[in-house]
């Protein structure tokens, strides 16, 4: 309440409200702000923050005091402003220019000439209505209405009630106009803003108001509408109604209530987070804040212990410390034990905050004034005007720079909270990232953990203070200057964030809680929380873990998986991978019928399987150990074919086929890594369309990519999908005819088929291919072949897949692999020193949540979890598995900075772990003890001068004479177009001495000391000669 207390005839104004802000506690505090009275009687001296609060977010009506002398001052400063101007006497803003133009003063001509000038000088405000941007929330320009309409009360700004009036109309009948955020400095005042409210009453053009459903209108209509007449600008009304810090002080107002929320929610959540890192409540004991006697950090040391009491999850350690179990840090982090030091300080901080914006709440702030009867200094008579300041917003300012500060603090704890909650060398036996027990990547809380770092980063710069950046400005007249709006700007922003990191924090340790035993172990005093929060969301599993169905892959996110692929270390993966594989043989020992024979046949007990190095000592399986000696039925899960499947075959090399068996769930895991290479990789632009170039029929790459497209298109981004095969007639036909309607054109197949099809292609001129390439390995010289023909320079649109009949899709090129290749094509070092070889194998990364890979004796081993589940199956593939760490470093020590190369190419970096591959074996022939390689021979196709002839399809082998002497044969076929010659021939032996020389070291060494007897003897065949190059041979043994 405020009373006016009588001094020798004077008047002065003393703040004496019941309600003491800095002698109560948060909590009560809390209570009084959310009390809503049934009305506001304005009288300019005694406005609650309740009150604001209650008509800003509700509808409670506002009123008019019927104090007589209120009422009467209102009227008789406007009468003495009047009789100034119409005597000619200068007062700055009623007959005087603006600001650094006061020196204009406008007093010619007779008393109702004086009075229209004065008229046109209030009309002339105008100019600063400037506010753009977005707009300010319903709440904050009511509350700003408000606390104009009630510092103007007190009668010494010369402004009429009527004017004030229609305010007041706009509150009780829900009309808010739209006010835009940017515009003020808050030098005189919020002028751009307190502007656009005064032209909504005016009826401006351009001018809109929002009603109380969110309906937008026309200021000027609505005003019409519910019968609020056009405010009419007397003489210093126009200066009166704009000149004011009321936004400021509204806005500062509403964030001081919502961080006092904020801070009451994040000490109940700060409770919960040591219950569930198993903390103590001995951190609060009385001594402490006895001993450094502040207040704040005695009330939140209260408040704490309250929370804490009779928890089962915290130590209840206030008559002694109690022991800990070996290995148990004896006291908490910082984090969990300094809480009343940290919060303690923010608890006294928002009580003066609040005590600061009750007084600016009901102060005038305009300019200038005029002194009453109980104003007057010595000698002064009443009723002459003063010029002053108090319209900046120096108080307002410093308020939302601490309101800030105590939003980005709270950001910080919760931060330091998560990290320890996520972490298992921190969080006293929580899983990793509060993962469920089961989930294979044990990542559930690692992207949010992540996140909130972003939001650490970003509040600390939305903290930095403003009240100390002003400059010059409005011709030097207004040189300091508050900028208290775009304080209150960024405490929005940071306000959000603040909400996020909160919102985090409440999933996790609601998570958290679940993992210790669910909310019976918590103190009854924090449950309430907990059981807001799973009123709202569930307890978290991994999103890999759930990858199951169209649905699950509806709610999977493409920037999620990437960055997961980002975020988490080499360390990790391995971690992930051996998790998986350790898993999938626990459940397969015992389910899959086969798999437990074949381990009792090996004499492997299951049960003594515990560790991924037991794991290691399992035999591998294969098809000859393996699938040749079990049925079909007994190879899958529960040794029942009782599910929905589908099949695909293979040949063995008696020719006895195989048949395999893939389930749903692969391919909706399929279409989420073809999601990401659509769309992260390639870059697809919609309307997209892929050919499939694949054998179908039962051929596994061809039912495996047509499955996984049609799954991964979406309503976003659909993918039209066509099946040609091997058909090229078809596939030449649907490039000419079809392909013209879509932005971008996939073509999947195998390397040497779409090679032809894009030769014979006068599509292949545009840009819009694209290629997804599968079966057999491609030189990088082949690769830049087929972007040539297709004018393409981006060597990211050709991307090769790794997959297998058995296996079925198994790793795929990242844009890191394909510029890894590129870096390293024609460097041997750096090959011998990664892959114990001088050739470039298919480089491919695999997601250990998929599939895991092994390298034993140079062959890869696989763990797959499929319908017919792979464990630890040798693919018979002759390569190996290689860190990215690994990786680094070699190329490091070779003078390569990869992730600065990455950068380059803005490719992100991660550090899923790379699979190599050289080929089903070492398919490779030697001459006198020198290893050449099939892509040796790719590159000697690639060049410019033989590619014209050939179809890039050979047969490379060692070859003996009758006298034992052996030498290498060339076989290769020909465009259907082109006929055998000597110059063919002699050409190709030429091109592959001086290119396998500079490429093969050993071939180097070799061609030096024996020359043309290590020369390759070439034989040119016609196209799709029968015995060597035929369609359908090559088709069955892709």
């Amino acid at each position: 309440k405020w009373l006016y207390i009588d001094r020798d005839g004077n008047y002065n104004l003393i703040m004496a409200i019941n309600f003491k802000y800095t002698e109560s506690t948060l909590i009560n505090i809390q209570q009084y702000l959310s009390t809503s009275p049934n009305k506001i009687v304005l009288t300019g001296r005694t406005l609650t923050i309740p009150e604001i609060v209650t008509v800003s977010r509700k509808e409670t009506k506002v009123l008019f005091t019927d104090d007589k002398k209120v009422l009467e001052r209102v009227k008789k400063c406007y009468e003495h402003m009047m009789d100034d101007v119409k005597n000619g006497v200068p007062v700055y803003g009623c007959n005087t220019g603006y600001g650094a133009q006061a020196s204009r003063v406008l007093i010619e001509g007779n008393k109702e000439e004086k009075v229209r000038l004065a008229q046109k000088v209030s009309e002339g405000i105008t100019h600063v209505d400037v506010s753009v941007g977005p707009t300010f929330s319903k709440d904050v320009v009511r509350a700003a209405m408000l606390i104009r309409v009630n510092t103007l009360m007190q009668g010494v700004s010369a402004v009429k009630l009527e004017d004030l009036d229609k305010y007041r109309q706009l509150l009780n009948k829900n009309i808010t106009p739209i006010v835009g955020q940017y515009g003020g400095i808050g030098a005189s005042g919020d002028l751009a803003h307190n502007c656009r409210v005064m032209n909504v009453l005016r009826g401006y053009p351009g001018t809109k108001v929002i009603d109380k459903l969110g309906r937008e209108s026309d200021a000027a209509s609505s005003l019409k509408k519910h019968n609020i007449k056009f405010l009419r600008l007397d003489p210093k009304a126009g200066l009166g109604l704009v000149n004011g810090d009321n936004f400021s002080t509204a806005l500062a107002l509403l964030l001081a209530v919502d961080t006092l929320d904020l801070l009451l929610i994040t000490s109940v959540l700060g409770a919960m987070v040591i219950e569930v890192l198993n903390g103590t409540n001995r951190s609060f004991h009385p001594l402490l804040a006895n001993m450094r006697a502040h207040k704040g950090q005695k009330e939140v040391a209260e408040l704490y212990r309250y929370l804490l009491s009779g928890s089962k999850l915290a130590y209840q350690e206030m008559d002694k410390h109690k022991r800990r179990p070996p290995g148990i840090k004896v006291q908490d982090a910082y984090s969990l034990r300094c809480i009343s030091q940290y919060q303690g300080v923010n608890f006294e901080k928002i009580k003066r905050i609040f005590e600061t914006i009750t007084i600016n709440a009901n102060s005038v702030s305009d300019n200038p004034l005029w002194v009453t009867e109980d104003q007057v200094t010595e000698n002064e008579k009443p009723w002459n005007w003063v010029s002053g300041g108090n319209f900046i917003a120096m108080h307002m300012v410093d308020v939302m720079d601490e309101l800030r500060k105590i939003m980005t603090q709270t950001v910080k704890l919760n931060d330091r909270h998560l990290a320890r909650m996520v972490n298992p060398n921190e969080n006293n036996g929580l899983p990793a990232n509060l993962s469920d027990p089961q989930a294979i990547t044990r990542c559930a809380f690692k992207g949010v953990q992540i996140q909130s770092g972003m939001f650490d980063v970003y509040s600390t710069l939305l903290s930095m203070p403003v009240s100390t950046m002003f400059g010059v400005h409005e011709e030097a007249n207004q040189d300091i200057t508050s900028h208290a709006l775009t304080s209150g700007i960024l405490g929005l922003e940071n306000l959000r964030i603040a909400r996020y990191s909160t919102a985090q924090n409440l999933l996790a340790v609601a998570q958290a809680v679940d993992l210790r035993g669910g909310r019976k172990h918590l103190s009854r005093r924090t449950v309430p929380l907990y059981d807001f929060v799973r009123k709202h969301a569930n307890y978290t599993e991994t999103m890999f873990n759930k990858l199951h169905t169209i649905n699950d892959l509806e709610k999977f996110s493409i920037n999620d998986l990437e960055a997961t692929f980002i975020n988490t270390s080499g360390k990790a993966w391995q971690k992930k991978g051996e998790l998986f594989a350790l898993n999938l043989f626990q459940q397969a020992s015992k389910r899959v019928p086969a798999y437990a024979s074949f381990l009792k046949k090996n004499s492997i007990s299951p049960e003594t399987i515990k560790s991924y190095e037991d794991l290691q000592e399992i035999p591998c399986t294969d098809k000859k150990n393996y699938f040749d000696k079990y049925q079909l039925k007994d190879l899958v899960w529960d040794g029942k074919i009782k599910d929905k499947y589908v099949i695909s075959s293979s040949s063995g090399t008696t020719g006895k086929p195989y048949y395999w068996l893939s389930h749903p769930s692969e391919f909706i895991q399929g279409a989420a890594v073809h999601k990401y290479i659509f769309h992260k990789i390639l870059n697809i632009r919609k309307p997209t369309l892929l050919i499939v170039n694949f054998g179908m029929g039962t051929w596994v790459a061809g039912i495996y990519t047509f499955l996984s497209t049609y799954f991964a298109g979406d309503n976003k981004h659909p993918i039209s999908l066509i099946t040609p095969g091997f058909n090229k007639n078809d596939t030449l036909s649907i490039l000419s005819n079809i392909a013209p309607h879509y932005k971008d054109v996939i073509i999947a197949g195998y390397p040497t088929f779409i090679k032809d099809i894009i030769e014979q292609s006068s599509y292949s001129k545009t840009q819009n291919l694209k290629y997804i390439l599968a079966g057999e390995g491609i030189s990088e010289s082949w690769r830049s072949y087929l972007l040539d023909l297709t004018e393409n320079k981006n060597m990211f649109d050709v991307c090769s897949i790794l997959g297998s009949a058995d296996a079925a899709f198994m790793g795929f090129e990242t844009k890191q692999t394909i510029l890894l290749r590129r870096l390293i094509q024609n460097n041997t070092s750096i090959k011998k020193k990664i892959f114990n070889e001088e050739r470039t194998p298919s480089i491919v990364s695999f997601i250990p949540n998929y599939r895991f890979f092994e390298e034993q004796n140079s062959n890869l081993i696989l763990t797959a979890n499929r319908a017919m589940p792979l464990i630890r199956y040798n693919t018979q593939d002759y390569g190996g598995v290689c860190s990215y760490e690994k990786l680094s470093k070699v190329l490091k020590k070779e003078g390569i900075d990869f992730a600065k190369k990455c950068g380059q190419e803005h490719i992100p970096i991660y550090n899923l772990p790379l699979v190599y591959l050289f080929g089903r074996g070492k398919f490779n022939a030697t001459i006198y003890a020198a290893n050449i390689y099939p892509e040796n021979v790719k590159d000697v196709l690639s060049d410019k001068k033989i590619r014209r002839y050939t179809t890039g399809k050979f047969i490379l082998e060692t070859k003996y004479s009758d006298k034992q002497n052996h030498y290498l044969l060339l076989n290769i076929e020909l465009k259907e177009s082109i006929k055998s010659n000597k110059k063919i021939q002699n050409m190709i032996g030429e091109v592959f001495v001086t290119k396998v020389s500079k490429i093969n070291s050993e071939y180097h060494r070799v061609f030096e000391e024996y020359g043309n007897k290590v020369k390759p003897i070439v034989k040119l065949f016609k196209y799709s000669e029968p015995h060597l190059f035929s369609r359908s041979r090559l088709s069955k043994t892709s």
